[in-house]
């Protein structure tokens, strides 16, 4: 019996091969499955489509070039093995930037100014032209608070702030400072058009904001809103930053004047 149902089929193997010759399709008994071995120039086994007569890691390759190439999660040294010619540009785009880690690291390894630390001093130009120094305000407190630009909704809201609440900074002896990469005419007319009673310093290039690790908002499109707090030696005693509560550096500010 078991000899019959073997020979059954083997007889409709047959007639499935014939029948399939017969249509030009290919012969399951010759490649079976549609596919044969061939050896690549490293060694490894690559399956051969007959129909397409192409190793199938070049045919996913041509797949994907045709579907857009969406990025298959593969490592950047399997990436690098594939032939360029294969995957066309998305290649070289994906392995160029693949120090990204590295590109993030560099980043965090900034130097900036953290509590406790005396900052990088600085010299620069006033609303008027005059020449500034950070050494200016030795022995007395002082106020630091970098800010985006003039003339923003932010920045005229935490400028007017200031402005209102300054006999309370002269009171604790402090100073305040702002600094922007705006040139010395615009806060000019800035601190004249509100009143303001203070120093505004300019920052073109945006070095100190730099030096001292002021750190952007919104991914880098929008300069960072920070507050530093010096004391009458010149160390840092407070650093805050809030990009969208502008009125809260006065009230952090003056609540630790108060305490030293």
């Amino acid at each position: 019996m078991i000899w019959l149902l073997a020979c059954s089929f083997r007889l409709l193997e047959t007639a499935g091969d014939e029948a399939l010759r017969g249509s030009g399709g290919p012969a399951i008994s010759e490649g079976r499955r549609l596919g044969e071995g061939r050896r690549l120039g490293d060694g490894r086994l690559a399956i051969v489509d007959r129909r397409r007569r192409r190793p199938r890691r070049q045919a996913a390759a041509d797949d994907d070039r045709r579907e857009g190439w969406s990025g298959r999660a593969e490592s950047p040294a399997a990436l690098e093995e594939i032939d360029g010619d294969e995957l066309g540009q998305p290649v070289r785009r994906w392995t160029e930037g693949a120090n990204f880690a590295g590109d993030v690291k560099k980043k965090l390894s900034r130097k900036k100014v953290n509590k406790g630390q005396v900052p990088p001093t600085f010299t620069l130009k006033d609303q008027d032209g005059k020449v500034v120094s950070l050494a200016k305000y030795k022995g007395k407190p002082v106020v630091v608070y970098f800010y985006p630009a003039d003339e923003t909704p932010g920045c005229t809201k935490q400028a007017c702030a200031f402005r209102d609440s300054y006999e309370k900074f002269k009171k604790a002896g402090a100073e305040v400072v702002g600094i922007s990469g705006d040139d010395s005419s615009s806060h000019k007319s800035f601190a004249k058009k509100y009143r303001l009673p203070f120093t505004l310093l300019s920052d073109e290039g945006n070095k100190i904001r730099k030096e001292w690790g002021v750190p952007s908002d919104l991914f880098g499109a929008l300069p960072g809103r920070q507050t530093y707090v010096l004391d009458k030696k010149g160390v840092v005693q407070l650093i805050y930053n809030n990009q969208f509560q502008p009125e809260k550096h006065i009230d952090e500010t003056l609540k630790l004047l108060q305490s030293l």
